[in-house]
């Protein structure tokens, strides 16, 4: 087997992130407690990160109860520059449509993009 060399996967890279269409912004969060022990979250903001954002085919809607009630969500599939820090918790702003970040596909070696699982966030 041939793995490829450095700079077939620089070059791999560059012509990956030419479908980074879209912009967002990734909101990590932090948590400032308070005087009762409980915590108030609050979003720190990387602003016109290139991105594309699909929904992911052939998986289906999740269900999920919040609050006591169903809700549906479709499964996003967020990519983004291959070296782009972006963590499970994280949050996504495309289109002013606000998502979260359930998981990312970083399990792999010559990763030509970083991809992010998410889930539609109702304001």
């Amino acid at each position: 087997m041939t793995m490829l060399t450095a700079d077939e996967l620089s070059a791999m890279r560059t012509e990956a992130e030419k479908v980074l269409i879209s912009t967002c912004s990734l909101l990590n969060p932090s948590t400032t407690r308070d005087d009762m022990g409980g915590g108030t979250a609050t979003w720190g903001t990387a602003t016109s990160v290139p991105c594309r954002l699909s929904m992911v085919q052939g998986l289906r809607a999740q269900t999920v109860t919040i609050a006591g009630q169903f809700q549906v969500h479709a499964p996003f599939v967020l990519s983004l520059e291959w070296d782009r820090t972006v963590l499970a918790g994280y949050r996504a702003i495309v289109n002013s449509d606000t998502f979260e970040v359930l998981n990312v596909d970083d399990d792999h070696d010559d990763r030509v993009l970083r991809r992010a699982y998410l889930r539609r966030v109702d304001n």
